[in-house]
C-alpha cells in the first residue's frame, strides 16, 4: 500500500461525514498499517469478520468500494444532501465571481437554491 493510499485513508477517516463510513476508514488503515486483525476487532470493540468484510471490500473495490454506504439513516443522508448543495453552490459562487467580479447577487442566489435544494 503506498503512502498516497494510507493519506486517502486517513482524510476520509478524518473528515468523511458519515460515521459508519470513517469507521470503516479507520479499521482499513489499521490493517494496512500493521495491526492484527484480532488487535483492530479489540481496539474498535467489533468482530473480527467486520475487520475482515471491511479489509477484503478495500482490497477488492478501493476507497470508492469502501465508502459506499448501503446502510440508510434520514440524518445522515439529509445532511450529506446539503452539504453535497453547498459544495455545488461555493463552486458556483466562486465561478460567478471570477466571471462577474461581484459577489452581492451570488450570494442572494445561493442562498435560495440551497433553501431549494433542502426543501425537496
Amino acid at each position: 500500500m503506498t503512502d498516497k493510499q494510507l493519506d486517502e485513508l486517513f482524510h476520509e477517516m478524518i473528515l468523511n461525514a458519515n460515521p459508519r463510513v470513517r469507521k470503516k476508514c479507520l479499521v482499513v488503515y489499521f490493517r494496512k498499517k500493521g495491526y492484527r486483525r484480532e488487535e483492530v476487532a479489540e481496539l474498535l470493540r467489533i468482530d473480527e469478520d467486520t475487520v475482515t468484510n471491511y479489509t477484503k471490500k478495500y482490497d477488492e473495490s478501493g476507497l470508492a468500494g469502501l465508502l459506499e454506504e448501503n446502510y440508510h439513516h434520514p440524518a445522515i443522508t439529509a445532511l450529506m444532501h446539503l452539504q453535497q448543495a453547498l459544495k455545488l453552490c461555493i463552486g458556483r459562487y466562486q465561478q460567478y465571481q471570477v466571471a462577474h467580479k461581484t459577489g452581492i447577487t451570488t450570494i442572494h442566489s445561493s442562498v435560495l437554491y440551497i433553501a431549494t435544494l433542502s426543501c425537496r
